[in-house]
């Protein structure tokens, strides 16, 4: 028997991995670990290979030897934009407690970075009136600014737009 997806879960596992403000940085052996299991060096930053850590292991069934966790294990956030797409589930207009949040960027034109919900967004409004979700995410490979490339796992404070509303 299979362990049920669980928001609840996800955001236990993740928040277990959150630096506290003493701590200088993620350990470098817990990064490699996420990029081991996400089968990648790390050049394309670890945000999405923390997500997939936490993932399978918040949903790992001892017993059954697997986990039900059903986003690829990667460290490329435009994979898991692609396959959410192929799901039909990548959604701009939706957004809840759990759900795994991924930043478009416009210069590169892919999924650069990604996160977790850790709290249910707060529909809002931004310049030209575009709609916009206010949040808190638990962010990986990031500073205490929510800036990509960073040293740390952090509660981050962000106000995500759909893409659609940037173009």
């Amino acid at each position: 028997m299979s362990i049920p997806l669980s928001p609840a879960l996800l955001i236990a596992a993740a928040m277990a991995l959150i630096d506290d403000e003493e701590a200088a940085v993620t350990p470098s052996c817990l990064i490699d670990r996420f990029l081991r299991m996400a089968c990648d060096n790390g050049n394309s930053g670890w945000s999405a290979a923390f997500v997939s850590f936490v993932g399978y292991w918040s949903h790992f069934d001892k017993r059954a030897g697997r986990s039900s966790w059903p986003l690829p294990l990667t460290a490329d956030c435009d994979v898991l934009g692609s396959f959410a797409a192929e799901c039909g589930v990548l959604a701009e207009h939706t957004a809840d407690v759990g759900d795994i949040y991924l930043l478009w960027c416009p210069q590169r034109q892919r999924f650069g970075r990604c996160g977790i919900l850790a709290e249910r967004p707060e529909r809002t409004t931004v310049w030209r009136g575009d709609e916009a979700f206010r949040c808190e995410g638990i962010d990986a490979d990031s500073d205490a600014a929510g800036s990509a490339h960073g040293p740390k796992t952090l509660i981050v404070k962000r106000t995500l737009v759909p893409p659609s509303a940037t173009a």
